[in-house]
């Protein structure tokens, strides 16, 4: 007899939306862009939300997940799964307090049927950014533009449009048309830097519904101003996910031109605010070529740094933990921890059996820390066609950008001083 299988359900998919740096609608930020079809969806800025929520994209993808079908889209949370590990889909969808309800909205097409049911909101506030991390481009960085040029490389990304489709008026329309919004999170390039996203919340305050509403942030934490925490503090909490690749130097390199002492002194100043404010703290990272083999060193920080906090929000166990969410380099392909040469990949496995040992230490909770190592161990393992072209290309892009940089990559990253001469 045939058996439906089970929904495969995710808050994300099912009652939020997120925005891309060109304002063009998916279900979320760890979505495979160009499986899904990013660049088909329709923009907020020439259409209007009904129309935006329910593209055929969206429409589709929220059906297979309805029908107990993992989509192509979304493998990297399936693969994180299967392979016993945290993913976007499990850590958000403690969020979503009624499944059944949120599923029962959602038409056998996959089709909204009521778009004021949707409690989150993701938005990409263009690629506005102060940063130019070696493993960004572009697309998300505006930093990156001039750099990118002179290598020959992204032409096609200028500083203008479409990057800049948060007007005033399409902010309105989010605000009038999500009665019920409970979430709203922010990406970039770099939110804090950016005035719309702060336009954004004097809306809600003006409206009154920011009491109930509980912002998200993934911010690099080069600024950190008293202006924004007092708007923070008409909302119901907020909740910084830092973006930290390495300790002292390897942070310096990676996240250029950030300075390890500036970026520390304002994680001190963001500690205080936890005790008095509704702000807590968590941390976010990239695995890549880069840090693969100084994890250790990075896990104790974020460990020492997290307990450290004064607040309650951060001392509630099985909600908040000092371990980060992680994502890995896809592109450029050049930085995927799976390129490294089997000598450095031999180096890099005994890193992380250090870092299990340390995890242990911690005496959390299996699922945020020992899986993680796990994950980490088979993503070293894969073994790309193009292994040794990615590893040339690696090395000769390393003696481009420390050129142009003025920077000496084995100042920074100590692994490089063998392969550069």
């Amino acid at each position: 007899m045939f058996s439906k299988s089970s929904p495969i359900f995710c808050g994300l998919a099912h009652s939020s939306l997120s925005l891309s740096s060109t304002g063009r609608v998916r279900p979320c930020c760890a979505i495979d862009s160009k499986t899904f079809g990013v660049v088909k969806t329709p923009k907020l800025s020439e259409n209007n939300l009904n129309e935006v929520a329910n593209s055929y994209e969206m429409n589709k993808l929220r059906q297979e997940l309805k029908n107990g079908q993992w989509p192509e889209a979304c493998r990297e949370c399936q693969k994180k799964e299967l392979e016993g590990g945290g993913s976007l889909r499990k850590s958000w969808n403690s969020h979503f307090q009624d499944p059944q309800k949120i599923l029962l909205n959602i038409n056998d097409d996959g089709s909204l049927k009521k778009l004021e049911e949707l409690t989150y909101l993701d938005l990409t506030f263009g690629n506005k950014c102060n940063l130019r991390c070696i493993t960004c481009n572009p697309t998300c960085s505006s930093a990156w533009i001039k750099e990118s040029h002179e290598k020959g490389e992204y032409l096609d990304v200028t500083s203008q449009s479409p990057f800049d489709w948060y007007s005033a008026a399409v902010l309105d329309q989010l605000v009038n048309s999500l009665p019920n919004l409970k979430t709203l999170n922010f990406v970039g390039g770099e939110p804090l830097i950016n005035k719309e996203h702060r336009f954004l919340l004097e809306r809600l305050i003006e409206k009154k519904i920011s009491s109930e509403i509980h912002l998200s942030y993934v911010t690099n934490l080069t600024i950190l101003d008293d202006e924004l925490v007092g708007l923070w503090r008409n909302f119901k909490s907020v909740a910084l996910a830092v973006s930290v690749d390495g300790v002292d130097k390897i942070n310096d390199y990676i996240r250029y031109p950030s300075n390890w002492s500036a970026f520390q002194a304002n994680v001190e100043k963001l500690k205080k605010y936890t005790q008095s404010t509704n702000i807590y703290i968590s941390w976010c990272l990239t695995i890549s070529v880069f840090n693969i083999l100084s994890l250790n060193e990075l896990f104790k920080w974020m460990y020492y740094e997290y307990l450290d906090c004064p607040g309650e929000f951060n001392k509630r166990p099985g909600i908040f933990t000092p371990m980060p969410y992680m994502q890995r380099v896809f592109n450029p392909a050049t930085m995927n921890i799976s390129i490294l040469p089997p000598e450095l990949k031999s180096r890099a496995y005994e890193e992380l059996q250090a870092l299990e040992k340390t995890l242990k230490a911690f005496e959390l909770p299996r699922w945020e820390t020992i899986s993680q190592v796990d994950v980490l161990k088979d993503w070293l393992q894969e073994a790309p066609a193009n292994q040794n072209e990615c590893w040339n290309t690696l090395l000769k892009d390393l003696v481009w950008t420390d050129q142009y940089r003025k920077l000496e990559v084995k100042n920074y990253i100590p692994w490089t001083k063998e392969y550069l001469s």
